[in-house]
This record gives structure tokens, C-alpha cells and sequence, in this order.
């Protein structure tokens, strides 16, 4: 009878809260800063853009967004349509919380609103980063005086009004650890941003499902902003006896012809790379080329292979494994090199590789002129060609996406790294992609391809249903958490 009643809407959410006060009391701090400057740093952001540009105004998305700021959302946009704005603009003066994949991405979404909508103006009250490194980050990006481990503090303890976070961070709550009613309660009052949806495992996407539905059975709201949005992931969030949320959806797209492909069920080739380098310092073209592994072992064995047979030319590389330091410093280096326009407002036109794994496909702004790259999923290659030609800006001559589909990386038995059914579904798609591929053309192929009939015999799919029933099927308390 006790868990019955403890599973009641209004016992989370009044135990939840009670929980909240009870330790803002005891630890003698803010329970809740206000949400009152969200809109109106990001319209004084656009009286900034219009500055430089008169005709600049929110687009299509944008206005999508806050025009349904009442409603869930799914928006579909390409990349470099202004997603993070647009999950902005739909949060508005609310609580909210902004929930990525990949810690690269957080952080550089956290830069983006602390310099360009907040100015660092009282940054301790309005914006927290949610994850494992949090406190080494605020360490190097905050101003010395300002008491990092307090400033922590208050984003652990859900204070403050605006957070951009992993989804391991807040949606522990799915396992009903005693006292979890605390997160799930604030959560029930916040809209929550999902970005980049299709890239978490089986598992994750169950316990991000699963949330979504207890949020929004206790009122929260949620927005699904994200460049691509797999048939089987929607249907997941709709089915009554999974996620069970009704949304309001729109598919935005641009006329942008930004990626021109050519596939090779190959393996990725450093002398491919090379040559087209050295080709382009012939012609004095952009030289900025990206190859992008799906293992951080490949990725290594192609730095080496390319400072092997030509050491003259500039290579970098990037992943997962380097230690904070290198790894912030490598990131901050990427970042400068990969931007569209140097600062005469021209096009920049340099030399470099870089070899990176999956690091780089989210919410990084960075714009290469050639991409190489192994296949994985579709929706994951796209997102790696988003950083390529970025802004649609530079001309296409030619081929400058290159995918190799060897398959190497597809499980055999227990071991390997991509499902065989999403890796073979993917090379079905590519069969029909030769040259100039438009934003509406991936669309297609992810919804033709990716439906839940496509990949329901998956091992993806097997693993989801059992870890979902599984965290279904959780009492109150049977989860210890440490």
C-alpha cells in the first residue's frame, strides 16, 4: 500500500519538493535563481546581429520554437539552421535544462550562451554545466573571482535557472533511488531541450525515453531539436505503451547544396587524403580537410600512416583519450581552424588535416573543406558531413565528401562497434547517393530507410526493449544508488 502511494503524481512531486527545501535549508543556500533574462539577452543578441546585418531576423525554426512555447515539440533542421537558438527561444524566461550527447558540444553551448546572450553577467545566478568535468572546466572559462566550487554547487543542487547537461547528470531518476523524487519534481516544472537524439546506444535512448515520459506525466515540457530523427525514435517517443507524448512537429530544411559524395566500399585510404591535399596546394584551393574514424585506434593508425609516407604536411589529431589539458587545448585549436570567414570577413583559406572520431559530429561549429570518413549509421554520417562546407558558402566542384564502407567496424558475435542491421540499412541507402546530395534527399533516406520494420530484429532494438522493461519494472528503493 506505502508504494502505491508513493508512486501517486502528487507524492513525487510534494515528497520532491519538501526534499528541495528541506536541503536548501539545511546547506543554507538559494533553492531557486529566476529565469528573467533568457529573452531578453537573446533579442538584445539579435539587435546585435542587425547591427551587422539589417535584414537579420529569427527564421523559420526559430519562430516555430517560440511561437509553441506552451507545446512538445519535434524540430527537424539541418545543420546550421540555429538549433541551439531555437531550443533557447522555445525554454524562454523558464527553467531549463538543454540535454547533449557529448561533452565537446555541451561545453561549447555553454560558451555560446555565457559569451554571446549573457555576457557573463551575473553567470553564477543563470547558467550551469551539467557534467562529469564540470568544475576542471569552470577552472579555465570563469573569472578568478568567483568561487568555482560554490558555482557547482549550484547547479548540482538543480538552483540555477539555465543548465546544459548530459543525460546522466539529471536523469539518474529513472532508477528510483530513494530521495530521486527531488530531480524528478524540478524536472516536472522545466522544459527540457533534447539535441542529437539519435546518437545514444540502445540503453541510453531507454532511460532517456523512459524519463520523457515520467516528465511529462508530471507536467514538464520537452522539445526534440535535432538535424535528424530516425522513423523508429519517433515512433518510440509516441507509442502509448513507451513513451507516450503527444508532439507538435514541423520539418524545417534550407536549398543548400552543401555536400557532394562519393562513396567506395573500401577502406579508408591515407594516400587518398594526401593527394587530394597536395592537389589543392597545386590549385590554391581550400585546404582545410577533416577525416573522421569510428574507433580512436583507426584514428591514431591514420595520423601515423599520413605523418609516415609525407611528415611535410600539417596533421593533427583528436579524440576522446587525451588528458584534460591537450584535450581543451586541441579543442580550442580545432575550433579557431575550422571557422568559416578570417577576420576580413572572406572565406579563410588554409592547410591542415585533422583526424578525429566521433568528437567532432555534434555542435561543433567548425566548417572543413573536405571531408573523409568511414561510413557508420546514416544519421551519423550526416552528422559528420554538417562539417563540411557548413555554411553552404563555398563552391562545389567536384566531390567533397568521401565515405569508405568496408564494414569493418560492424559487430562480429559479442565484439565490433556498429549493429549490423543499421550499418547494412545504411550502405542500402548510399547505393543510391552519387554526387550533389541535398538536405530534403538525407531526410529521405533516413525515412525510408530507418523505420521501425527496418531495424526492429536489430540488437538495438532487442537491447532497448530489455533495459526499458527492465527500468519499468523498478520499485521504489530496489536501485541503490552510491
Amino acid at each position: 500500500i506505502c508504494n502505491n502511494y508513493l508512486k501517486k503524481q502528487e507524492t513525487i512531486i510534494v515528497k520532491g519538493l519538501l526534499h528541495r527545501c528541506d536541503y536548501s535549508a539545511s546547506g543554507n543556500y538559494e533553492i531557486e535563481y529566476p529565469n528573467d533574462f533568457l529573452e531578453a539577452g537573446l533579442a538584445q543578441m539579435m539587435n546585435e546581429w542587425q547591427k551587422k546585418k539589417k535584414d537579420s531576423c529569427w527564421n523559420e525554426l526559430q519562430e516555430f520554437c517560440i511561437e509553441n512555447r506552451e507545446e512538445n515539440i519535434i524540430a527537424l533542421a539541418p545543420t546550421g539552421m540555429g538549433k541551439t537558438e531555437a531550443g533557447l527561444l522555445w525554454i524562454g524566461d523558464n527553467k531549463g535544462f538543454f540535454i547533449l550527447p557529448i561533452r565537446t558540444a555541451i561545453n561549447a553551448i555553454y560558451d555560446r550562451i555565457k559569451n554571446q546572450i549573457l555576457k557573463d553577467e551575473k553567470l553564477e545566478e543563470r547558467l550551469g554545466l551539467l557534467h562529469s568535468e564540470s568544475l576542471s572546466y569552470y577552472e579555465s572559462h570563469v573569472g578568478q573571482e568567483m568561487d568555482i566550487l560554490d558555482y557547482r554547487n549550484r547547479g548540482q543542487v538543480l538552483s540555477l535557472p539555465l543548465n546544459i547537461s548530459t543525460l546522466d547528470q539529471l536523469f539518474d531518476f529513472v532508477f528510483k533511488y530513494k530521495g530521486y523524487e527531488m530531480k524528478l519534481a524540478t524536472l516536472s516544472y522545466s522544459k527540457i531541450v533534447i539535441d542529437e537524439i539519435q546518437m545514444y546506444d540502445a540503453e541510453m535512448l531507454a532511460y532517456l525515453i523512459y524519463g520523457l515520459r515520467r516528465i511529462h506525466e508530471l507536467g514538464g515540457k520537452i522539445a526534440i531539436v535535432t538535424a535528424t530523427l530516425p522513423p523508429f525514435i519517433k515512433k518510440l517517443l509516441k507509442d502509448k505503451s513507451i513513451g507516450n507524448i503527444e508532439f507538435k512537429e514541423q520539418d524545417f530544411t534550407n536549398d543548400l547544396k552543401r555536400h557532394s559524395v562519393k562513396v567506395m566500399d573500401e577502406s579508408i585510404c591515407e594516400d587518398d587524403i594526401i593527394q587530394c591535399y597536395n592537389q589543392n596546394i597545386k590549385e590554391a584551393k581550400g585546404n582545410k580537410i577533416l577525416v573522421v574514424c569510428n574507433t580512436i585506434k583507426k584514428a591514431q593508425k591514420m595520423y601515423d600512416q599520413i605523418k609516415e609516407k609525407d611528415g611535410t604536411l600539417n596533421s593533427h589529431v583528436f579524440h576522446s583519450r587525451f588528458d584534460r589539458e591537450d584535450r581543451k587545448k586541441l579543442e580550442n585549436e580545432i575550433k579557431e581552424f575550422g571557422k568559416t570567414y578570417n577576420e576580413r570577413n572572406e572565406i579563410d583559406i588554409q592547410n591542415d588535416i585533422w583526424i578525429a572520431t566521433s568528437i567532432v559530429e555534434v555542435s561543433l561549429d567548425i566548417d572543413f573543406d573536405y571531408l573523409f570518413t568511414e561510413l557508420t549509421d546514416l544519421n551519423g554520417l550526416f552528422q559528420r558531413m554538417g562539417r563540411c562546407n557548413r555554411k553552404g558558402v563555398k563552391q562545389l566542384e567536384g566531390y567533397n565528401c568521401f565515405v569508405y564502407c568496408d564494414g569493418s567496424d560492424v559487430k562480429q558475435g559479442q565484439k565490433g562497434f556498429l549493429d549490423p542491421v543499421f550499418y547494412e540499412q545504411s550502405k542500402k541507402a548510399l547505393k543510391t547517393v552519387d554526387g550533389i546530395l541535398e538536405e530534403n534527399e538525407k531526410t529521405k533516406l533516413i525515412n525510408d530507410y530507418f523505420t521501425f520494420e527496418a531495424i526492429r530484429s536489430s540488437d538495438y532494438m532487442h537491447q532497448f526493449k530489455d533495459t526499458f522493461d527492465w527500468i519499468s519494472g523498478l520499485d521504489i528503493g530496489e536501485f541503490k544508488r552510491d
